[in-house]
């Protein structure tokens, strides 16, 4: 067999395999699982600090928390686990949606349950939204927003 017959064969085969999981994942970012609507019922989240309406200054930490769910590192989609997003000025995406990344959309992937902040003076809303392991918001239960006044 040839060089070129065997790299030919070689890459038809490379590129099989790359179909295959690419299929696999994207089965797996699609299936909604034990999360889909109205399967979670118990579970709650909620900024530990700032509280609604607190005056912070332009550089502070923000707290959350979740109950009725444990907090995991982003990648793996396991029944019952997510991680925190804390949205800045922008409205929480509706269940099923993957959360952006971008300067309005904060991931918390690594798992914190706490995180420097700096917005500009002013009044601005924060939302928490907590999301599956590819970063696909929960139901509306797991989003608490609040107001914050920056000096």
């Amino acid at each position: 067999m040839s060089k070129a017959v065997f790299f030919s064969q070689f890459g038809v085969v490379v590129a099989g395999v790359a179909i295959v999981f690419s299929a696999m994942a994207e089965e797996k970012l699609t299936d909604k699982g034990p999360e889909s609507i109205g399967a979670i019922t118990n579970a709650k989240v909620f900024f530990v600090s700032p509280k609604d309406g607190e005056t912070v200054k332009q550089d502070f930490v923000a707290k959350f928390a979740v109950e009725g769910l444990k907090v995991e590192k982003a990648g793996a989609i396991v029944p019952g686990t997510g991680h925190f997003h804390v949205l800045i000025d922008t409205p929480p995406l509706t269940e099923g949606q993957a959360i952006p990344m971008d300067e309005k959309h904060l991931h918390f992937g690594k798992g914190q349950t706490e995180a420097p902040l700096k917005l500009k003076p002013g009044t601005h809303t924060l939302v928490l939204q907590f999301a599956d392991g590819a970063h696909r918001a929960y139901n509306k239960m797991l989003i608490q927003e609040i107001k914050v006044i920056v000096k």
